[in-house]
C-alpha cells in the first residue's frame, strides 16, 4: 500500500469551516435561547483568575482606550471598562 504524503495546502480549508458550521448548533436558537444562555457567561467570568493575571500585565494608564473585537460574553472587555 502507497502512503500518500499530505501537507497544509492540501487542506481545503473553506469546505472544512462550512461542515463544522453546519453542525453548530447555534442556528436554530431563538432569543429567548440566548437570553438564558448569557446568565451562564456572566456566571463563568465574575471570579476568573486568568482575567486577573492578563489584565495585570496590559499597561493601562487612566486615559487608556481599549477596543474589543471579540464576540464574548466580555471576559476581558467588561473588567477592563
Amino acid at each position: 500500500m502507497t502512503k500518500t504524503i499530505k501537507t497544509y495546502e492540501d487542506i481545503n480549508w473553506p469546505l472544512l469551516r462550512e461542515n463544522a458550521m453546519e453542525r453548530k448548533g447555534w442556528k436554530n436558537k431563538t432569543p429567548k435561547d440566548w437570553d438564558k444562555k448569557a446568565r451562564s457567561f456572566s456566571g463563568r467570568n465574575k471570579h476568573n483568575s486568568y482575567v486577573d493575571l492578563f489584565i495585570s500585565h496590559i499597561p493601562l494608564e487612566a486615559n487608556s482606550s481599549v477596543l474589543d473585537i471579540g464576540s464574548g460574553p466580555g471576559t476581558l472587555a467588561i473588567p477592563l471598562a
